[in-house]
């Protein structure tokens, strides 16, 4: 480690990176992130075309949404499948309270994860 050198500039940027770390969670804690998030998700369910996707089949999102392993692609098909029969039972017993948050829950979690994202990628842009 005595003969590893490291650069003014790599030391400015790992100051700048921690610096930028330190003010994203300041936001987080804040409120400000979520807030920015939620007017874009509000934003995003006055588009009819966005709100009737984020309702339907194609919106749901397993517990892996993001990989592709087969442990992972699995637990997604059976997560699937559980919501389809919760969707199918509060249908057949006319549990539409049930119904109701299911789908909700699945349009909220489609519109305001990608919002939360754009939110803490362009937060200071927003503000």
């Amino acid at each position: 480690m005595g003969n590893c050198r490291v650069s003014i500039d790599e030391l400015d940027n790992d100051i700048k990176q921690q610096a930028d770390t330190d003010a994203m969670e300041a936001r987080k804690a804040s409120g400000a992130i979520e807030e920015i998030a939620l007017a874009e998700y509000h934003k995003q369910l006055e588009d009819p075309q966005l709100m009737w996707e984020a309702l339907g089949p194609d919106a749901f999102k397993g517990p892996y949404p993001d990989s592709n392993t087969i442990f992972c692609t699995r637990q997604n098909r059976a997560a699937e499948k559980d919501f389809e029969s919760e969707v199918k039972d509060a249908i057949k017993d006319q549990d539409w309270l049930t119904l109701g948050t299911l789908l909700g829950q699945q349009c909220r979690s489609y519109l305001l994860d990608p919002a939360r994202e754009k939110a803490e990628e362009n937060g200071v842009d927003y503000e």
